[in-house]
């Protein structure tokens, strides 16, 4: 039996907001501090419902604390951070395939004709968030209820529509007032002082629904991965219009571009109206201040620190001694996630193999060849995406992918 939308809604949003409260670090913020929160829940079947990924945040750093070994969050906005709290996920799940423990029964299976790993037919996922995406989806005016909105223009000195985001246009957009509230634009989230490299939410979510939540290094082992449904709490402020546009309607020409198995992905937009509201929100009374920690959860046996707290981009609670060292990593940041995709690989020799030729030195992989892999589709699809439809779309410093792994050292 299907289930009715506004049930999926409610149920969903329910089942996050409850997990969150009983995380044993979920009420660790000051009466003055907000935050946003965003988790993966995974569907088995009509009725199975689990939490597999949460993330609660609101900071980014600038583009001087960038660093070339990738040991360091760049992003640590909710939806982001849930997103890679799920990569994690994921990648526990593929190294589930080759274990005989039946508690640790993978979502996957492998293909031996594609040589990927093959996500079982009966699971599905969604995207919850306690706040509209910054950026594209938080522009919009109460009485936009048309389905193509008009180009809208309009400057901070002047009437700010009823949604209005703090992210900036694009460093090469010809505009006197970065902050001009136009939509459709892909945009770079503010920074205090020093900018930030960082996409806004509303345009990596549509990224997602071009190629896929799984990522560029993920596709390599496996088939993209698109969300059913992006929820919202009840009582957060939202235009559905808005949410359509930015998420994926204003990249509709991409079908021109993806090929199977890449897709242009069209999640449903909803919104729960079963009363409960995240405790944490934002208020223009109390809670004025945003937080900068974040916690995030992988679904992950205990013993591998399933839930972490950071601070800056890091794990709070090191000490000054060991700021630099792997201590300070969160199990998210790319290295570590890097080096637990290079030990799957040594795994699955079969795969390794197909992946990479035998006169390469699978040692001295690093990150930035896993990102270029001929072999991998994604690096394809997202090049004539970039060539054919993004061209504004920023492009790091690859300088700032050349590290290695820690299985190789």
């Amino acid at each position: 039996m299907v289930m009715e939308q506004s049930d999926l809604a409610n149920k969903i949003s329910e089942l996050c907001l409850n997990f969150y409260n009983k995380l044993p670090n979920g009420n660790k913020y000051k009466a003055s501090e907000w935050t946003i929160l965003s988790a993966i829940c995974m569907q088995r079947d009509t009725d199975k419902f689990e939490i597999v990924s949460m993330g609660t945040g609101t900071k980014c750093i600038g583009a001087n604390m960038l660093t070339a070994n990738g040991d360091i969050l760049n992003d640590s906005h909710a939806e982001v951070l849930a997103r890679r709290a799920f990569i994690r996920f994921l990648l526990h799940q593929i190294s589930c395939v080759k274990d005989n423990n039946s508690d640790a029964k993978s979502i996957f299976q492998l293909d031996e004709k594609s040589k990927r790993f093959k996500l079982m037919d009966n699971v599905k996922f969604h995207m919850f968030t306690t706040s509209t995406p910054c950026g594209d989806a938080s522009i919009y005016a109460t009485n936009d209820n048309h389905d193509e909105p008009d180009t809208k223009r309009v400057k901070l000195n002047d009437t700010l529509p009823d949604g209005f985001t703090g992210a900036k246009l694009m460093f090469d957009e010809d505009v006197e007032d970065p902050m001009e509230q136009t939509e459709g634009k892909i945009r770079i989230k503010p920074g205090k002082g020093d900018r930030t490299m960082s996409l806004s939410c509303s345009d990596k979510i549509a990224r997602w629904n071009l190629v896929g939540i799984q990522g560029c290094m993920l596709s390599s082992l496996i088939h993209p991965i698109y969300v059913e449904t992006i929820i919202l709490a009840d009582g957060t402020p939202y235009n559905q219009n808005a949410m359509e546009r930015a998420s994926w309607r204003r990249f509709v020409d991409a079908e021109k571009f993806l090929e199977f198995p890449f897709k242009l992905n069209k999640p449903k937009i909803l919104i729960a109206n079963n009363k409960m509201k995240f405790k944490f929100a934002r208020n223009d009374k109390e809670r004025i201040n945003p937080s900068s920690n974040s916690i995030i959860y992988s679904q992950l046996p205990e013993k591998m620190r399933p839930i972490e707290v950071s601070v800056g981009g890091k794990r709070q609670g090191v000490t000054k001694k060991h700021l630099q060292s792997r201590k300070a990593h969160l199990k998210i940041s790319k290295i570590e996630l890097f080096t637990e995709y290079m030990s799957i690989l040594s795994e699955f020799s079969e795969l390794k193999s197909h992946l990479y030729s035998n006169a390469i030195n699978f040692d001295d992989l690093c990150y930035n060849d896993i990102k270029s892999l001929p072999k991998n589709e994604y690096c394809v699809q997202w090049k004539r995406l970039r060539e054919g439809l993004l061209p504004n779309w920023t492009t790091k410093n690859e300088n700032l992918s050349n590290f290695k792994s820690y299985f190789c050292h």
